[in-house]
């Protein structure tokens, strides 16, 4: 079990405060999705104008906190890549704690051996390979795949870390990112946005032998996201990447 980062209150943050208004960024889900419930790729940063324009927040203890900041930033980034560029499988749980206390489960198996990688969550399969990627789902009581769009693999990892560092850098980064321990990172919002889908407080911590994603935790208002692996292994089965003999 990794140990869960200690998350960030408003009273423990470094002072802030509020600098001229920048246009709207609104945080859209990119990259590698684990069903339809929640995704384990970067956070893209789209552009929307619609008038509304939040205040970014401004680190006033600059030198102590730009230094951590820009150092936990470049080993998550580091972290990240490693993670996306690795071979190995993983069993996920998925667990959503609203704030009434309800609570939603799940369990997928993440199989990764790059430039392939292949989703499979109860019901269905989302395969990642090139010209030949797929999404399959069970219709009828059997497993029906359909083309999914073609992928460019490494070309796909560059845009991801591009994007992470659209919400990392600068003198006023959408996220504050620090480290509380040697594979665990903890973003915290730094910008006033409706609703980004990392939530308000994410953490992740990456397994230290295969570079894997062994534990990620959405922290909203409204409810709260843990994906924790169960395994994670390098030892990739032979049947892995093999698509089901049913109707395209």
């Amino acid at each position: 079990m990794i140990d869960e980062p200690t998350q960030t209150t408003p009273d423990e943050a470094p002072h802030a405060t509020r600098r001229r208004r920048v246009p709207l960024w609104i945080l859209g889900v990119a990259g590698v999705a684990l069903g339809a419930l929640i995704g384990l790729g970067a956070a893209a940063l789209l552009a929307r104008d619609d008038g509304v324009d939040p205040d970014r927040i401004v680190l006033q203890n600059a030198d102590d906190a730009r230094a951590d900041h820009q150092a936990a930033r470049g080993a998550f980034l580091d972290a990240w890549r490693r993670y996306r560029t690795a071979t190995y499988t993983a069993q996920i749980a998925f667990e959503r704690v609203a704030k009434n206390g309800q609570k939603l489960e799940s369990s997928s198996t993440y199989t990764q051996r790059p430039p392939m990688r292949v989703v499979r969550q109860a019901d269905s399969m989302l395969l990642t390979a090139g010209a030949d990627s797929l999404s399959c789902n069970t219709v009828g009581g059997r497993m029906v795949c359909a083309p999914a769009p073609a992928t460019d693999y490494d070309a796909d990892v560059s845009k991801e870390l591009e994007i992470w560092k659209t919400a990392l850098d600068g003198d006023r980064p959408y996220y504050r990112v620090s480290q509380p321990a040697t594979d665990c990172f903890q973003l915290d919002l730094a910008v006033v946005l409706t609703d980004p889908p990392y939530g308000d407080v994410a953490r992740f911590c990456f397994d230290a032998a295969t570079g894997a994603l062994a534990f990620r935790q959405i922290v909203r208002p409204s409810a709260t996201d843990t994906e924790e692996a169960t395994s994670i292994s390098t030892s990739i089965p032979a049947d892995a990447f093999a698509v089901p003999a049913t109707t395209r």
